[in-house]
């Protein structure tokens, strides 16, 4: 009987650890993301910004349609956004312009054959005259 009880332990030890491999690893929970930083100014969406990090600075100029293709419009005080990426794959992503109202909330893509769409009421205005939006790839899949 004793055994057993070790054994069961054992067992859910290893299912609650095999969960996250960064409890065990945390170098490993770099790994699980990918994520590129899109910066644009909805008044000119020839040009946006590249970046594999948060900094602004290091965000390289990119031709719209060329990797990423960003579309922005807006009617009243609705605004609608769209984007997708040509040779990414995006499973994640989040619009600094969109005012969650607590970090529970998600934003109310639309997601449609790797586009997604946000239409809203809801707008913050942009940090610098630039709208950031964080674009995730979810290496696990």
């Amino acid at each position: 009987m004793k055994l057993f009880r070790i054994i069961l332990l054992l067992f859910f030890i290893h299912l609650f650890l095999g969960c996250d491999p960064s409890i065990i690893n945390p170098d490993s929970y770099g790994k699980k993301w990918k994520n590129t930083f899109l910066w644009f100014n909805p008044d000119n969406l020839e040009t946006i910004y590249v970046s594999k990090n948060g900094d602004p600075d290091s965000a390289v100029e990119s031709k719209n349609n060329t990797d990423y293709t960003l579309s922005w419009s807006t009617t009243g005080d609705t605004y609608d956004l769209s984007f997708s990426s040509k040779n990414h794959p995006i499973h994640f992503a989040f619009f600094d312009g969109y005012p969650v109202e607590s970090i529970n909330e998600e934003i109310p893509w639309l997601k449609d054959d790797g586009k997604f769409h946000l239409s809203s009421e809801r707008l913050l205005p942009p940090a610098n005259g630039l709208y950031r939006i964080m674009l995730s790839e979810d290496l696990t899949k």
